[in-house]
């Protein structure tokens, strides 16, 4: 199989990295499950090394007056 991977650019909040193969399976579900070990296989050698990916996640600070409680339909209204 001919497999390139290579760093394709720095973003903000990420390195995005380019991993380009091809496979001649021409049935989907075969594809599917090469493409699915194929992952698998990334993930396994990114933690052997001891790293991992990072996930988009988002922090909400919500203060509200001391000793009146904030209710959810407040803050969505927000």
């Amino acid at each position: 199989a001919t497999v390139f991977v290579g760093l394709e650019k720095f973003n903000d909040s990420s390195v995005d990295i380019l991993l380009v193969c091809f496979t001649d399976k021409i049935r989907f579900l075969d594809y599917a499950d090469v493409r699915a070990r194929l992952g698998a296989k990334v993930k396994e050698i990114i933690e052997g090394h001891g790293t991992g990916f990072a996930f988009p996640s988002r922090t909400v600070y919500v203060e509200g007056v001391e000793g009146k409680p904030i209710s959810l339909e407040q803050i969505a209204a927000a």
